[in-house]
């Protein structure tokens, strides 16, 4: 979420972003990171089933984005699936080893797995 990266209010980056991703899939519905941008976006707005979805449709189209299982890794985290969150954060770092992102969301999780 750009809110992650930048000063910006998640308030006023979800609207924005759901508006451009929504913009590219009626361009092209087929775009992946488009469909997982959205999943973000229903990932803020707590609509889970919505972003389970956005997210199934991504790695439907592209099983290969290593940033998209990276998302959907956290979504199962604030699900407390911890068991399918640890799946594709590891799926994220096989794809892309260097990405320090995956590697310290696989790490958080078995972190958060020990303490329950």
């Amino acid at each position: 979420m750009v809110s992650d990266y930048a000063p910006i209010p998640a308030k006023e980056a979800i609207p924005t972003s759901e508006v451009y991703a929504k913009k590219a899939l009626a361009i092209d519905n087929t775009l992946a990171e488009a469909h997982a941008a959205l999943g973000i976006d229903y990932d803020g707005d707590l609509d889970w089933s919505a972003a389970g979805r956005e997210y199934e449709r991504a790695l439907e189209l592209n099983p290969n984005l290593s940033r998209t299982h990276v998302l959907y890794g956290l979504h199962f985290g604030y699900l407390g699936n911890d068991d399918q969150a640890i799946l594709h954060f590891k799926r994220a770092v096989e794809l892309d080893p260097l990405n320090l992102n995956a590697t310290q969301n696989l790490a958080m999780e078995y972190l958060a797995t020990k303490a329950n």
